[in-house]
């Protein structure tokens, strides 16, 4: 009784390794077919993809304000602070990364 009970659950763990397998084979497949769909979708389409031209370049006040704060402020343009300290104190609702940015591209202006 309990060779053939062994038995039974071998043959289980098989068809479940079986099934899985089927799955994922199918999943991919279908994620190969979306990915084709799409592409084609995008080919034939008239409508321009991505973001539109210039919409990168536009000056607003906010970020104005974070590179002349960072031009006033940083040890980098003959200031007296360094960035920790400028992000702590005078620029707290300004991300590190968005500082940074801003600082990056001052330096490019200037080189």
């Amino acid at each position: 009784m309990a060779n053939i009970l062994e038995l039974v659950a071998e043959f289980e763990q098989e068809n479940l390794k079986d099934n899985i397998r089927l799955a994922f084979e199918q999943a991919e497949h279908e994620r190969q077919f979306l990915i084709k769909r799409v592409t084609e979708g995008k080919a034939t389409s008239s409508k321009k993809q991505g973001r539109p031209e210039g919409s990168c370049n536009i000056k607003t006040d906010k970020a104005e304000h974070i590179k002349q704060t960072i031009k006033d402020l940083s040890k980098d343009f003959d200031g007296k602070y360094s960035d920790a300290k400028i992000l702590r104190e005078y620029l707290h609702n300004t991300s590190k990364g968005t500082y940074y940015k801003y600082k990056k591209e001052l330096k490019e202006e200037i080189a």
